[in-house]
């Protein structure tokens, strides 16, 4: 009892605090967000950490919008059609009661990214931006060098800081790298360059340790993209030099090489579901219900009645695209295309804008870099179904809303 009656005056106490200071609320939120395995005994229950968090950031954005009353209508608009797309296909699925579960965690999802990317800070050269990006990327390092500390051969600890699986670390990871360069650069003194230095091959080398599949493909890409956009200089080149000629022994050498012996013992197990079988039968069910698809989150619950002599063998599909295809049929595609489509227009716009400086050019070049690889993500992995790929949405919405067309012609105030 006297447990409940505190944790209901710290979320009292936490609601005011983040209406009235939204950028704290904000990083609060992204950093609990890669905690996805935390749990808080509350109310004669075990609620998920994050959960408890985004119920709390929810109420106080919702309070700090009856006192701004403003909206961003665009946004709004595609969030909307976003979540009645799901609606209508979990009224029609076999399943209808677990489908609405799902979308009311969308949903909560959903309005977190639109909040964040309402109240983010602008313009983006404030200091305060790059704040939850380093906070939440500098902690989820620290739980995956804690966790190769007390990995042995014996007792194994899968190397994913705060996530559920080793993969969704490294996507996390991509999208945060950028980030990080942006960080060096900004550094005022050569420590704090050493700093980010340090930890930009933390970050190499911990996304290496996932293994030689989608992951290191993924951390690939993000690198040749940061040396496109000119996020690393001359002597971070040079560092890269004697990982890059590592890695080039270990693909000549294959899983015979010692330092792959030494970490395999750390990581979870990859499964053993085929890609382009599962994303085959994504695409065979979606024929079947091409508009509104099975329902959200009844994937494989269709499966088991549609096809049981196949069910054990047909995995879900490892793409977001995919599986939103699958699930809720050609309507959700492109909904969710809608909402790339406006990230991608809003970083346009933002860049466009005339007289910017150089540290503005430098973070809209980082923030395409991890726009690229969030759209990249989205072909390889499930990122709408975790809680840090929302927040991550609502982040970029905010580094690329025009503040000036919000305020003006977006308000719902009476003249």
């Amino acid at each position: 009892m006297i447990w409940n009656l505190i944790l209901l005056l710290v979320m009292t106490v936490s609601t005011a605090v983040f209406a009235a200071f939204p950028i704290l609320g904000i990083s609060v939120l992204v950093f609990m967000s890669t905690i996805e395995v935390g749990r808080i005994p509350a109310f004669g229950a075990d609620v998920p950490l994050p959960a408890a968090v985004l119920i709390v950031f929810l109420c106080s954005a919702l309070l700090r919008l009856m006192l701004s009353r403003q909206i961003h209508r665009e946004w709004l608009a595609a969030l909307v059609f976003l979540l009645v797309t799901f609606l209508f296909s979990g009224l029609i699925c076999i399943h209808p009661l677990a489908a609405l579960k799902e979308i009311g965690t969308w949903l909560g999802y959903a309005a977190a990214a639109y909040f964040i990317g309402l109240y983010w800070p602008q313009p983006n050269s404030n200091p305060y931006v790059t704040f939850p990006f380093r906070a939440s990327v500098l902690a989820a390092l620290a739980l995956a060098l804690i966790q190769v500390w007390l990995s042995t051969r014996d007792s194994p600890v899968p190397v994913q800081a705060g996530f559920t699986e080793s993969g969704y670390f490294v996507v996390f990871l991509s999208w945060m790298t950028p980030f990080v360069l942006l960080a060096f650069h900004k550094a005022q003194t050569s420590r704090e360059e050493g700093f980010w230095t340090g930890v930009f091959l933390s970050i190499l080398w911990i996304s290496w340790m996932t293994g030689p599949g989608r992951e290191a493909l993924l951390l690939l890409f993000t690198v040749l993209l940061c040396g496109i956009a000119r996020l690393m200089n001359r002597e971070m080149l040079l560092w890269l030099a004697p990982l890059a000629a590592v890695g080039l022994l270990h693909g000549l050498q294959g899983h015979d090489f010692g330092m792959w012996k030494s970490i395999q013992p750390w990581l979870p197990d990859q499964g053993t579901s085929n890609f382009a079988e599962s994303g085959l039968s994504a695409l065979g069910i979606w024929s079947t219900h091409p508009f509104l698809g099975t329902g959200p989150g009844q994937y494989e619950s269709y499966v088991r009645w549609a096809y049981p002599e196949t069910a054990g063998s047909i995995g879900s599909p490892g793409s977001t695209l995919l599986l939103i295809l699958a699930e809720s049929g050609i309507l959700g595609v492109l909904a969710f295309s809608w909402i790339l489509g406006l990230l991608f227009a809003g970083w346009y716009d933002a860049r466009c804008v005339p007289h910017l400086s150089s540290d503005e050019k430098r973070f809209m070049r980082a923030a395409i870099v991890s726009l690229v690889m969030l759209a990249a993500s989205s072909m390889i992995y499930n990122i709408h179904t975790h809680y840090f790929s929302w927040c991550f949405i609502g982040i970029l919405f905010g580094c690329f809303r025009d503040q000036g067309v919000m305020d003006q012609n977006k308000s719902w105030k009476r003249p």
